[in-house]
């Protein structure tokens, strides 16, 4: 758990479900709650930044919800207000970001055409965890997404570079030589891109965006632009740990 200071107030970057839950996981339903409420609320104010949609995933079950929180290569933070704020916008989740991996072993580029979350759930993923072991861990950022009222406070860098110091721990720890992490933006998309920037990655390529007809499209700028004939922008940043 990190905290930002903003002003006078504080802004605490959480590891969900881990920081809040710790030895007592009868914390988890909230964290659930939260988790889903952030993400459907997302897709509610910014549907035209995601491939997938409100009307697709309101319906996912409440053991979809949870898997994706307790997957353990998904780690998925948030960024929330001081808890003793008298604000409101305070009181509640801002921000969140998305990293998932190490995927499987032999990946070597993204596309828009498959989520990232399948992978994850597939039989590959296992050689992630059973073969920690690999000179390169490559992880994939999504569902980066700031609270209209939270924005331009530096929030979405702090969750990106905070998300990236975590998996190159998680890496050292496991004598990977170096780290690579892709996202895919929308090539329209001029402001996020930017950001990325900002936080050090590069474009590296490009891929065809799909249409979010089904909601089972793959991220840009976090997650799915789900406007047709679009072209997504791969960035990507490698970092040695030796």
């Amino acid at each position: 758990m990190v905290t930002v200071h903003e002003g006078e107030s504080q802004i605490k970057i959480v590891h969900i479900p881990w920081d809040y839950c710790g030895q007592d996981w009868s914390s988890l339903p909230d964290c659930v709650s939260g988790y889903k409420g952030l993400r459907l609320l997302a897709l509610q104010l910014a549907p035209e930044a995601f491939a997938s949609t409100y009307e697709w995933e309101s319906g996912f079950t409440a053991d979809t919800w949870k898997g994706r929180l307790l997957n353990p290569l998904a780690n998925i933070f948030v960024a929330v207000h001081n808890e003793h704020s008298h604000d409101e916008l305070c009181k509640r989740w801002v921000a969140m970001i998305s990293m998932l991996g190490p995927q499987p072993a032999g990946t070597k580029s993204i596309s828009a055409s498959t989520s990232p979350w399948d992978s994850l759930a597939s039989d590959k993923s296992s050689n992630a965890v059973d073969d920690p072991v690999r000179a390169i861990w490559h992880f994939h950022l999504n569902t980066l997404f700031t609270l209209p009222a939270a924005r331009r406070r530096g929030l979405g860098c702090e969750l990106i570079r905070h998300a990236i110091a975590h998996v190159q721990q998680k890496a050292r720890q496991n004598m990977a030589l170096s780290v690579r992490i892709s996202v895919i933006v929308d090539s329209c998309n001029l402001s996020t891109k930017a950001l990325y920037e900002k936080c050090g990655f590069r474009v590296t390529g490009e891929t065809a965006i799909p249409t979010a007809s089904t909601g089972q499209g793959t991220i840009s700028n976090g997650d799915n632009y789900p406007s047709p004939g679009r072209t997504g922008l791969t960035m990507e940043q490698e970092i040695g740990l030796a």
